[in-house]
Parts: C-alpha cells; structure tokens; sequence
C-alpha cells in the first residue's frame, strides 16, 4: 500500500485565497498461492480538488469548490476444490466523479448566519462483474454495465442564537437525481440549549437519500461490495434518523464529556439473493438483487482533554444493527456484517516542547458477524455408488462472530523549523504488540491421518506490527 497527498494555497488578495490539494491511494491485498481460497484484492483513490475562498464583506464568505474523483475496487475471489462454499466471485466498480459547489455564507442579523449554495455532479459507474475472475471480460467492451447519471443539489439552512442559551439550526436540502427522474426534499433541524452554564442540551432530526447502493454477499467472508447506483428499478434508499444528547464542559472548558442516544430508521436497502447468479454478458444484474428495510440505534459516550501538554479523548459506542428482507433469512430479522456491538478509542498526544511529540491510539471493536455452519451430517447417496459425503446446516444468517478487533498504535513526532519551511519528521509503529485482528474466515474441508473427512475453520489476519518513517514539508 502506498499513500500520496499535497496541498498548495496562494493568497490572491487579503479576501481571496484559492488552493490545489491531491490525494491518491493504493491498497492491494492478495494470496496467489492459496491451496483453499485465492484472492487479489484492489483499492485505488485519486481526489484533485481546486477550492476558492472570498470573502466579499465582514459578513459574506463565498467558497467556490472544482473536484475530480475517481475510485476502483477489483476483488478477485477463487474458491479451491476443498473449500465449503459454494461459487467464486468477480467484480471490478470504476466509480468517476465530478463535482462543483457554490457556497455562501451570511451574517445578516446578530445572531443569524444564513448558509446556502448548490452542487451539480457527474457520475459515470463503470460496473464489471462475473462469478469467476476471466481476463477476457476486462478486455470485452460490452461485458458489465457502464451508467452515467447527474445529481444536482440545493441547500438553505439559517443558524440562530436566542437569549444567549438557545442556539437553533433549521434548514433543507433539494436534491435532483436525473436517473430515477426523482425531485426530493430532505429536511433538518438540530437544537442546542444551556440548560446551566457549561451544561447542554442537543437534540437533532434529519431525512436523508442516497443514490448509490454497497450491495454485499453474505455468502463469501472476503470483501464482495459492489456499488450500483440508483436506477428505473432500484429506488434510493431513504434514512431519517433522531439524536438527543447531553454535553458538558469543566474548567473553562478545558475538559468535555457527552453523551448521546440515535436512532436511524432505512428503507429500501439491497444485498445479493441466495445463490445469486451473476452473468457479465447480460442485464440480468438487478435481478440478483433484493430489497429490504433496516435500523440502528445505539448509545455514544465521549471524553475529552482540551488542553495543556498531554490532550486526548476517549469514546465508546454501544450500537445495533438490523434488516429485514422478505427474501433473506426467511424473512427474520438479522444483523448485517458490519454490525458491530461495542467500539472503544483512545486517543493521546503529548508535547514535550513546541518541537517533540508524543502519540498513541488504542482501537476495540466486536468482531465483524458473518455466515458459518452451527453443524454437520454425513448423506449416503441413495440408489448410486460412490463415498458418503459430510454436509454443513446453517442457522439464522450472520449468527457468527469474528473475535474481537484490536491493536495499538504509537508515533513520534519532531518539528523543524526554517525561515518559510517547517519538516516535520514522524515514526509511526502500527499493531505494536501484534495482534492478528482476522480479516476474514471461513470453513475448509480436511482430512486427517486415517484418511476420515473433516471440517476445519481457517482464518487470515492481516497487518501485523508494522514501523514507518517520514517527513511532511509545509512551505
């Protein structure tokens, strides 16, 4: 994996400063010589993104944004001869945006500050995908599907201030999306309110659409996602969720905690069907999928050391997931893959002087939930010969567990500074007790010294401790 990111401002004026900045990012994961599952996994992001700042009078901001952004995923899957599953797996999302914005922002009264601006996007999905990874789809121009859509968007929202206690944010979001031909309002409203000094009451409300899908297979534990954007037959899906918390500030507000309840309500979510099958040759594509409802909910806690040499903050989230779908699980709720129970970070920095620094991160999570057999029989072929054979029964999907997620990171930091440049020189270590968090399980086939049939659970892990060094160069 490699990482490459820079930014560059130039004042034009005291009121008008424009910047370049780039991203781009390269993850490859991949095991050729599996004798049980061969994978070769890809992520590739590139973001250019040209932004222009003026500032007309004391009271009005406009920001002007250009961006260009490109994202692919290939994930190679090939299942071997022993191993319990029951097909491969292909695809390749080359998902291209791009993107302008026009915001601004006015103070028109004491205490009222108006936001608002438009966006208009282009989208082209370049969608590839089979049951089995074949060369010669990649070269075949007519294999996958390739769709263009637009989405433009307009937005208003007014940020008030009463009484010096009450602080209000209303406003909506117009959004188009050309494909579906679908015009829809999402509206929002957050309050704040001081109950005593340094002690706050929040409470928000919001409705949100999305236009492109991450559809995942709950049949293969390595990473599957496709994402299909919203068509004539698949709707976007819709969330409105509701937050309510409390926050409260110590020591002139030195230290913070908080703590906050959510509840996010989803319609029309898709995943794969059972057993689906995927043609790259034809449109059959939306067939495999079907659509179904969600929710979550859960409880954040938050702490945080504001200032002085050593500042941190602490968080923990205690979170449900869930679907419904009438074609899945026989129709029974079940929790997705990405449902995760109990998640726990720690974070720290201290500074030594204005030059050396100290940092580390602490990460826990639940294991990711996935699909595995609760059991095994043995069925003797009946009416023709040949060896009897071990078949796995499944439960209620994704009953499973990955063990828990978990790693510590530390890095050091020394500063350097010139007349115009300042280096920054860093070393990071990752995973520095090496902990093999799995990345992915699933069930083999073995045999053992007497030559009887067994099953066998198998995992990969990935990252284990990893050092690394560099310099960042501010001019």
């Amino acid at each position: 994996f490699h990482d490459l990111n820079g930014k560059v401002n130039y004042n034009l004026s005291e009121s008008s400063i424009i910047s370049l900045s780039a991203m781009y990012s390269y993850d490859n994961m991949y095991n050729p010589s599996a004798d049980d599952i061969e994978y070769d996994i890809e992520w590739e992001n590139l973001n250019v993104a040209l932004n222009w700042l003026q500032i007309n009078s004391k009271s009005l901001f406009l920001n002007s944004l250009l961006s260009f952004t490109n994202y692919k995923f290939s994930s190679k899957i090939g299942i071997g001869t022993n191993t319990v599953s029951s097909s491969s797996y292909y695809v390749n999302p080359n998902l291209t945006d791009l993107i302008f914005r026009q915001t601004a922002e006015l103070n028109w009264a004491m205490n009222q500050k108006l936001k608002t601006g438009f966006e208009i996007s282009f989208h082209n999905y370049d969608l590839l995908y089979n049951e089995y990874y074949d060369l010669s789809y990649e070269q075949d121009p007519y294999a996958g599907k390739d769709i263009n859509a637009v989405e433009a968007a307009l937005f208003l929202q007014n940020e008030s201030v009463f009484f010096n206690s009450l602080k209000t944010n209303l406003g909506g979001r117009l959004f188009y999306f050309n494909d579906t031909n679908q015009l829809t309002f999402e509206p929002r409203i957050s309050l704040s309110y001081e109950l005593i000094y340094g002690l706050y009451l929040k409470g928000a409300a919001a409705v949100a659409n999305q236009y492109l899908h991450l559809i995942t297979r709950n049949d293969i534990a390595l990473p599957s996602d496709l994402w299909y954007p919203a068509t004539a037959n698949i709707q976007p899906s819709r969330s409105t969720q509701y937050v309510f918390g409390i926050d409260k500030y110590f020591d002139e507000e030195s230290y913070q905690t908080s703590i906050e309840f959510y509840y996010r309500d989803m319609k029309n979510i898709y995943e794969f069907k059972n057993s689906p099958e995927i043609n790259p040759l034809n449109n059959s594509i939306e067939d495999q999928f079907v659509q179904g409802v969600g929710e979550a909910y859960g409880m954040e806690l938050f702490f945080q050391k504001r200032e002085g040499k050593l500042i941190g903050w602490i968080g923990y989230t205690l979170a449900w997931t869930k679907r419904k779908f009438d074609d899945l699980n026989l129709g029974r709720v079940f929790y997705p893959k990405y449902d995760r129970r109990h998640d726990l970070s720690l974070a720290a920095t201290y500074s030594l002087n204005d030059q050396i620094t100290f940092g580390a991160t602490f990460t826990y999570a639940t294991g990711m939930r996935y699909n595995a057999p609760t059991g095994q029989f043995i069925f003797n072929p009946i009416g023709i010969s040949g060896p009897a054979q071990v078949l796995l029964d499944y439960d209620d999907l994704n009953t499973n567990k990955f063990p828990a997620y978990h790693k510590l990171d530390l890095n050091f930091n020394y500063k350097l500074r010139m007349t115009k440049t300042e280096l920054n020189f860093y070393i990071n270590l990752y995973n520095v007790y090496n902990r093999r968090n799995a990345y992915a399980q699933f069930i083999v086939f073995s045999e053992d010294a007497e030559g009887n049939e067994k099953v066998m659970l198998k995992r990969i892990s990935l990252f284990p401790f990893i050092p690394a060094a560099g310099v960042s160069i501010s001019f």
